[in-house]
């Protein structure tokens, strides 16, 4: 009878890897945490008591979190909350962002006042701050924009005007009407025609 005996083999050692295990570095960093409590006593201060909105909302933060967090912070920051005009200026951005995806199709979009003031309306809310004027727009017209398109109303080399009445936004179609990016009146900034 034979008997195999395997040989005992030598552990693996692993190799030196010649580089250093790369470790994240926070030295030049700046951390910023963002937190919506105290926004109901940002509200109901707002502009009347800016100092008594801040000593609620410190007041709510060191009821909500541990002391030994809140030590470890270097700054707090307060922002007031947002008023109308700055909500239009934001949908003008996000307006920004539907013109650049259209001009990369050739197709023009001019929105009036009446429409930025109708959207801003929309996404206005003081406890959400901005966040509801994305879906305002996406809502309102980026989804009648794709409706029309789908429809056949307006093609490349079309420029569509923008306005709101009775409530609505409404489209009307200029032919023929597309002006490039950074050419001529009202047109969109060369930044904005990037799709974002």
């Amino acid at each position: 009878m034979l008997w195999w005996r395997p040989r005992p083999r030598a552990p693996r050692v692993p190799t030196p890897s010649p580089l250093p295990p790369l470790l994240p570095s926070f030295k030049n960093c700046i951390i910023i945490l963002t937190s919506n409590l105290g926004s109901q006593a940002i509200l109901e201060m707002g502009d009347a008591d800016p100092e008594g909105a801040k000593a609620a909302v410190m007041a709510m933060l060191k009821t909500h979190f541990r002391p030994e967090f809140l030590n470890r912070l270097d700054d707090f920051v307060v922002f007031d909350g947002l008023k109308r005009d700055q909500i239009a200026t934001i949908v003008r951005m996000q307006v920004r962002r539907v013109q650049g995806r259209l001009a990369a199709k050739k197709i023009g979009l001019d929105l009036d006042d009446a429409a930025v003031d109708h959207l801003a309306a929309l996404g206005f809310d003081p406890v959400f701050g901005a966040r509801p004027v994305k879906r305002a727009v996406q809502r309102e017209l980026e989804t009648g924009l794709a409706k029309a398109l789908l429809r056949g109303d307006f093609g490349e080399e079309d420029e569509v005007k923008v306005s709101a009445a009775n409530g609505a936004l409404t489209f009307d179609v200029v032919k023929g009407g597309y002006v490039a990016p950074g050419t001529g009146d009202g047109a969109v900034p060369a930044e904005a025609a990037v799709p974002a």
